[in-house]
């Protein structure tokens, strides 16, 4: 079965989901419990509480992962999210503009080549009738050897790869590797763009994008605030 629990770093409140807020209390309720067996009631049904809570807790997670399993190996269409688009994005109701860092590369034609390297196609976005996105690509480690292949968003990672984790959600497609690091991630923002991120390798390239800039091969040379719209290619390195 593929798949696994997405890991990362907490860094404020706002990282926190529910499940893990609740987990953290009733953690030191049921601490609390332990503690004072033979005191008073009112902490016994503090702990009574955090038990549920923790039980709670076990199920989301579970339910969590094993939507995440099931989605990543039945995929389907990812759907628009409702977030608002940055003002350089192509023109057109029937475009749709795929942002690199703070670059815009836009087309109404699909499939669409979003990335291509040395006249390989790496990562090819293609559209459904019900304005649903598909996401083929080939995940690369630095070395080029073939980490994970994505087909019209079904995540494949291969055996001796196993530490690579498939995240997929009704909105966004991600890999990470084995220390939560986002190897490859596509969101579909709006019916109008869509923000990919990562490290892409490919043919000796290694292309670092982010939610605001991208370079190529680390040299420090950014590519910077280009729009482009038309045709069949995206970003094209030769």
């Amino acid at each position: 079965m593929i798949g696994g629990i997405v890991g990362g770093t907490l860094t404020s409140v706002e990282d926190f989901s529910g499940a893990d807020i609740c987990f953290i209390v009733s953690a030191v309720f049921a601490a609390l419990w332990l503690l004072s067996l033979n005191y008073s009631i009112l902490l016994r049904f503090a702990g009574i509480l955090g038990l549920i809570g923790l039980t709670w807790f076990l199920v989301d997670h579970i339910n969590s992962y094993s939507s995440q399993v099931y989605l990543s190996e039945n995929p389907t269409g990812l759907v628009p999210d409702d977030l608002p688009s940055p003002s350089n994005i192509c023109p057109g109701g029937n475009t749709i503009t795929l942002l690199l860092g703070n670059n815009s590369f836009g087309s109404s034609v699909f499939p669409y080549t979003a990335v291509q390297v040395a006249n390989e196609p790496v990562i090819t976005i293609d559209r459904g009738t019900d304005n649903t996105i598909y996401v083929s690509a080939n995940v690369r480690s630095p070395e080029g050897y073939l980490l994970a292949r994505i087909t019209d968003n079904k995540i494949l990672i291969l055996p001796q790869h196993a530490t690579l984790s498939p995240r997929l959600n009704l909105h966004e497609l991600s890999v990470l590797d084995e220390y939560g690091n986002v190897v490859l991630d596509v969101y579909y923002m709006n019916k109008n763009t869509i923000r990919i991120t990562g490290i892409i390798n490919s043919n000796g390239h290694a292309i670092t994008v982010t939610s605001d800039g991208m370079s190529v091969d680390n040299t420090g040379d950014e590519f910077d605030s280009n729009t482009i719209c038309g045709g069949h290619i995206g970003l094209e390195i030769q």
